[in-house]
């Protein structure tokens, strides 16, 4: 065999080893991607109680599937609007009751200890009071996940009559 076929042979097969342990070094340190959305209305009438159902769902990459553990879902609401509950779990069977105030003199409620294995969802369903006077007034969610996966949803609840 020829010096410079064997060379050629060697450095191919140093790029393919090379090769296949960045893809293991990429596979192994994937983080969770969560991916929320809103699957009711937007738009609600003055003083309604509605209900308002988040899907959360871990969606894997083409070279890795982690899981999401201990995922904490913080819904947040503009201070006008009244949270009244937020069901999780199976069966929605966890609830939150205990309304917090948080950043910029929001409201909260909390799901915590939510496992997603890939490709996973799970719901979340918030019961509120919407506010009597009209506006666009502030829904978004910060899911945070012990392997560092975090995601936030932003949007506004229209109020109208």
């Amino acid at each position: 065999m020829d010096l410079a076929v064997l060379g050629t042979m060697t450095t191919l097969l140093i790029a393919a080893v090379a090769a296949y342990f960045a893809f293991l070094q990429a596979r192994s340190a994937a983080k969770p991607r969560i991916v929320i959305s809103l699957l009711d209305s937007r738009a609600f009438s003055p003083g309604e109680e509605v209900r308002l159902t988040v899907n959360l769902r871990n969606r894997p990459y083409l070279y890795a599937a982690p899981t999401a553990r201990n995922v904490c879902a913080f819904v947040n609401v503009d201070p006008i609007i009244t949270p009244l509950t937020l069901r999780f779990g199976s069966a929605l069977s966890n609830v939150d009751a205990q309304v917090k105030v948080g950043k910029n003199n929001s409201r909260y409620l909390q799901a915590t200890g939510i496992m997603l294995l890939p490709g996973q969802s799970e719901s979340l369903e918030l019961h509120a009071k919407m506010p009597t006077i009209e506006g666009r007034y502030r829904f978004w969610l910060d899911v945070l996940a012990d392997e560092g996966a975090n995601a936030t949803f932003r949007t506004r609840l229209e109020v109208r009559g």
